[in-house]
């Protein structure tokens, strides 16, 4: 059984936000993964699958305010290029 697709209503209840901040993360590319109605219609709207945000509010989780500093992200990010270099 396939769960329903949310509205931008709903996605944002899940998540905690309000729609407007949702539409925001779009404009910028933030936010969980979404699904444009029709493509070629600009305000056809969007639809969420609860998987999607699920895994992205999963991806977000951290044990300390420690692990998301702009310091720590940046060394994750500096480990991870050092061992794609290092792996090629």
């Amino acid at each position: 059984m396939t769960a329903k697709a949310l509205n931008s209503a709903e996605a944002a209840a899940l998540i905690g936000v309000t729609p407007g901040t949702l539409k925001w993360w779009r404009h910028l590319g933030k936010g969980p993964d979404y699904t444009k109605n029709d493509p070629e219609a600009p305000q056809s709207g969007v639809s969420y699958d609860p998987a999607d945000i699920e895994a992205w509010k999963a991806a977000r989780k951290f044990a300390s305010t420690s692990s998301y500093s702009r310091a720590a992200l940046s060394n994750l990010k500096s480990n991870r290029s050092h061992s794609a270099k290092a792996s090629a």
